[in-house]
């Protein structure tokens, strides 16, 4: 009654971890010849008279086996489908399968700075000056409150210069 390797997949109840436990302990010597149905009668009537906690590596073994049984039937499953791929699992999570990253191009020019970066430019070093028990996150709030409360004309200059690095990075990139 032992699992042959080839169903390791099978899932076994914790009954069935108990009467492979059984029949391995209770192999016939070269005199004697038992029956598979008298084992499997004494097994069972073994089986009845346990306690939970007697149970309980067989439960365990039992669930360990489940998992391991999952886990090779979705790792099949998952090496079938080509990268990329959006898997349902059975939680009902969808996730993407791993995909390869593009080789970057190291030629390739820069993407155009926005009109904030070119403001938090010149104001971050004012901002550590005034406030230099500020961690990196702090001034970075600090430069996002200030640029909120700018007038569209003071933002103007920075948006003119966004503008100019816009113009640089689409004709380089055509």
């Amino acid at each position: 009654m032992a699992v042959s390797p080839q169903k390791s997949q099978q899932v076994l109840s914790a009954y069935a971890c108990f009467t492979n436990h059984f029949f391995q302990q209770n192999q016939p010597t070269e005199g004697q010849q038992k029956l598979s149905s008298d084992l499997s009668k004494v097994a069972s009537e073994r089986w009845k008279g346990m306690t939970e906690e007697e149970k309980k590596p067989y439960k365990v073994l039992s669930l360990q086996n489940k998992v391991q049984a999952r886990f090779q039937q979705e790792s099949a499953q998952m090496a079938s489908l080509p990268p990329g791929t959006v898997v349902t699992s059975t939680t009902g999570r969808k996730r993407k399968l791993p995909t390869r990253k593009a080789a970057k191009d190291p030629d390739a020019p820069k993407r155009p700075t926005t009109a904030f970066f070119f403001f938090a430019q010149v104001e971050r070093p004012k901002v550590r000056a005034e406030h230099p028990e500020y961690k990196v996150t702090e001034v970075s709030k600090e430069l996002g409150k200030l640029w909120g409360a700018m007038k569209p004309e003071e933002k103007q200059k920075y948006n003119d210069k966004a503008a100019r690095d816009r113009d640089r990075y689409h004709f380089v990139s055509c």
